[in-house]
């Protein structure tokens, strides 16, 4: 018994598994120990043994081996090893370990995860069914805040499971204590029965003290028998969680905050996807851009609109039926907001929050330039000498299209249709000294188009023979 003078904690049971144990019938020694502040150990029970059904008992399990430390399972206890250990009771006991007589250097801790740190994940062990409930991306333990977003085909999505494909879970987490904190991420996966089939351990994140650090794990999915999967994010000295689990399904399940308080910090630095669930659902993310610059982020949706909220949740700017840009000066290392919202059901994707270099145009003075298929805009400035009113064309190519906006980036108007000589045509009164801005992207986001740009007065382009 000298493996017990290994484990500190208090109280504990211990399952002495004989070679049966792995075969139809079961034979177990089994007793409850405590051990005192010198490691001592007292038996005080023969058996603990009860009726009472534990199976959905949020516990971890870690195997211990060599001297080596693994956790091999995390989840409801009616899920591990095929529900054998579901009548265990830990009302007053704080694990269990098992041993096997025939490798004393290899033992199981069976730990109940009901201390402050607790959670549940919304899936029931005896039925396997996912409860409906929001899971939070932002979650705070004590002084640490993480951050889980889940990356399908480089893109950002809601919660859904995807079988067969790459998925890849960005973590942040931000450690506001003095000492280091090192964070381990990873992707769990379960059969129809809800019986553990595959668990991938991200490397470990060491979150500096007083700082935030990200890392990711990324596991490709089982294409035909992962019925469900979870994301955990664990503390690797306690294994205690340090984020609710993402419990994910086929069907997708509402994720993004529906309020300011609770939205997630994203990178935003690859396309964004969700989807409407219901018609009251918003979803809400943070921003929180390294440049101070214009940023032109893209909304592809038929119904849902998109806004852009400052630090104090104050409205700056909103998509419209005609306006699908948020193009905005933002500031950095300040915190924006954009909040979805539309139908039941309705999908949307916002391209990237990149900083947008702008393109000085001249009256009369064609700029020439290609806009790629993946690109989201070419941003142009023009600032007229004298009032009046100006024509915006493109020529060369008609699959580009434009949006206008004012010095306080405004929309003003949009063209994507002209005739055969050019892409479009956007006609519309000008102050002198006032600044406008030019957002020319492609029509069908699948090929490259080279496109030479005007602003012309109308009696310039007036021809007489």
């Amino acid at each position: 018994m000298k493996k017990l003078k290994r484990i500190t904690t208090a109280i504990l049971a211990v399952y002495m598994l004989s070679a049966a144990a792995f075969a139809e019938e079961t034979h177990t020694a089994q007793f409850k120990v405590s051990i005192d502040n010198r490691q001592n150990v007292t038996v005080t029970e023969s058996s603990f043994i009860t009726e009472k059904d534990n199976s959905d008992l949020n516990v971890n399990v870690v195997k211990y081996s060599g001297g080596s430390k693994d956790l091999i399972y995390s989840g409801a206890l009616g899920g591990y090893d095929n529900g054998a250990w579901s009548n265990m009771d830990f009302s007053e006991i704080q694990c269990a370990v098992i041993f096997n007589w025939d490798n004393e250097n290899e033992y199981y801790c069976i730990t109940p995860v009901t201390d402050a740190l607790s959670y549940t994940d919304g899936v029931n062990a005896k039925t396997n069914t996912a409860e409906n409930k929001t899971n939070l991306t932002s979650y705070s333990v004590g002084t640490v805040t993480s951050n889980m977003s889940l990356v399908y085909n480089g893109k950002y999505c809601e919660n859904v499971l995807m079988p067969g494909q790459e998925l890849t879970v960005q973590v942040s987490v931000t450690n506001n204590e003095n000492t280091l904190k090192n964070v381990v991420p990873y992707i769990a996966q379960y059969d129809l029965s809800g019986k553990l089939i595959n668990i991938k351990q991200g490397a470990d994140i060491a979150a500096a003290a007083n700082a935030t650090t990200t890392g990711t794990v990324t596991e490709n999915l089982t294409a035909d028998t992962a019925y469900t999967a979870k994301v955990f994010l664990w503390e690797k000295a306690s294994l205690k969680p340090l984020h609710t689990p993402i419990a994910m399904q086929i069907t997708a399940q509402d994720y993004y905050a529906d309020d300011f308080a609770n939205a997630e910090t994203i990178k935003l630095d690859k396309p964004l996807c969700g989807i409407i669930n219901t018609s009251d659902d918003v979803d809400i993310i943070k921003i929180h851009p390294t440049e101070t610059g214009l940023y032109a982020m893209r909304l592809n949706a038929d119904a849902s609109t998109a806004a852009l909220y400052n630090s104090e949740q104050n409205l700056l700017k909103a998509t419209s039926a005609n306006d699908k840009y948020l193009f905005y000066s933002l500031t950095k290392d300040n915190d924006y907001y954009i909040r979805f919202n539309g139908n039941a059901n309705d999908n949307y994707t916002i391209s990237p929050a990149n900083k947008v270099t702008t393109t000085n145009v001249l009256k009369n003075a064609g700029q020439t330039k290609s806009i790629g298929a993946d690109e989201v805009c070419n941003v142009y400035s023009f600032t007229p000498s004298e009032d009046g009113t100006y024509i915006i064309t493109a020529v060369g190519t008609t699959g580009v299209k434009a949006s206008l906006y004012g010095s306080g980036y405004e929309y003003i108007s949009s063209a994507q249709t002209a005739d055969s000589d050019v892409s479009f045509r956007i006609t519309n009164t000008m102050q002198a000294g006032q600044t406008y801005y030019i957002l020319v992207s492609s029509k069908t986001d699948n090929a490259a188009e080279n496109y030479t740009l005007y602003v012309e007065q109308p009696f310039d382009i007036i021809s007489v023979n």
